[in-house]
C-alpha cells in the first residue's frame, strides 16, 4: 500500500494541479491527503475524479488559506472518526492489510498556538490503539540539526515538540532523499528545515516493518511531497 502527502499551498492553480495528477499517475497511491488545498468542498469532487480516486473526505478552507482533503481508491475502506481544520483521524482497512489508523495533521503556523495541536495529538493516542500512522506537516522540527539558514528555533518550542511525541510513543518513521522537507527565499537568506514527517507507533513497526518513506522532488510548492509504502509482517516475510 502505499500513502502520498502533500502541501499543495492550493490546488486550484493548473500547475499545481497538473503536476500533482502527474505524481500520482507516476506513484499511483491508495491513499492521498494534501493540505492547504485552499479549495471550497463543493469544488472537491472534480479533483477526486481528475486524479482518479473514489473516495474523497474534505475539510474546508478558512477564508482564502487552509483546507484538507482525504482521497482514497476503491479497495481502502476509511472511517473518519473526528477532524478539525486541522486534522483528520481516520480508521483503514483493506484486503491482506491488517486495520490501522491515519491521523493526519497541518500543525498550525503560529507557533504560540502550536501547544494546542501538541495536546490534540496526546488526546488522540490516548483515544485509540492499534497500529497508528501519524503524518502531515507539523510546523516545527525535531532538532535545529533538521534547519538551514535563519536563526535557530528556539530549544523550548523544539524540545515541546518532542516531548509531545514521546508522549504519544510514536517514532519518526525516517527517509529517504532531500533532509529537508520545506524551502522559504527569505531576501539574502534560504532557510530549509525538515517540517513534514511521518510517524508510527509500536505497534506500527512491528505490523509493517517494511515501511519505506520517501521525500519526492519539489515541484510548485515550496514542500516536498512524501510518498509511504508498507505492508503486512506476514506479506513481507512469503
Amino acid at each position: 500500500m502505499k500513502i502520498f502527502i502533500w502541501n499543495v499551498q492550493g490546488i486550484g492553480n493548473p500547475w499545481t494541479s497538473n503536476s500533482l495528477l502527474s505524481l500520482v499517475n507516476t506513484h499511483d497511491p491508495d491513499i492521498l491527503f494534501l493540505l492547504e488545498i485552499k479549495l471550497e468542498k463543493q469544488n472537491a469532487m472534480f479533483f477526486m475524479k481528475k486524479l482518479g480516486f473514489v473516495n474523497v473526505f474534505t475539510v474546508d478552507r478558512v477564508g482564502l488559506s487552509g483546507g484538507l482533503m482525504l482521497l482514497w481508491k476503491e479497495q481502502c475502506v476509511v472511517n473518519v472518526s473526528s477532524y478539525s481544520n486541522f486534522y483528520i483521524d481516520a480508521w483503514i482497512s483493506s484486503p491482506d492489510i491488517l486495520p490501522w489508523r491515519f491521523s493526519s495533521f497541518y500543525s498550525n503556523p503560529d507557533a504560540s498556538q502550536r501547544f494546542h495541536y501538541w495536546d490534540l495529538l496526546r488526546r488522540l493516542w490516548f483515544a485509540h490503539s492499534r497500529a497508528w500512522l501519524c503524518a502531515g506537516d507539523f510546523n516545527e522540527i525535531l532538532s535545529n540539526s533538521e534547519k538551514i539558514g535563519g536563526c535557530s528555533k528556539p530549544q523550548r518550542a523544539i524540545d515541546d515538540f518532542r516531548r509531545a511525541i514521546d508522549d504519544c510513543q510514536i517514532c519518526d518513521l525516517g527517509f529517504e532523499g532531500d533532509p529537508f522537507t520545506w524551502c522559504y527565499n527569505k531576501p539574502n537568506d534560504l532557510i530549509f528545515e525538515r517540517l513534514d514527517i511521518f510517524f508510527g507507533n509500536l505497534e506500527w513497526v512491528d505490523h509493517f516493518p517494511n515501511t519505506k518513506v520517501e521525500h519526492l522532488e519539489a515541484l510548485c510548492s515550496n514542500h516536498h511531497p512524501l510518498l509511504l509504502s508498507f505492508g503486512n509482517r506476514m506479506m513481507s516475510e512469503r
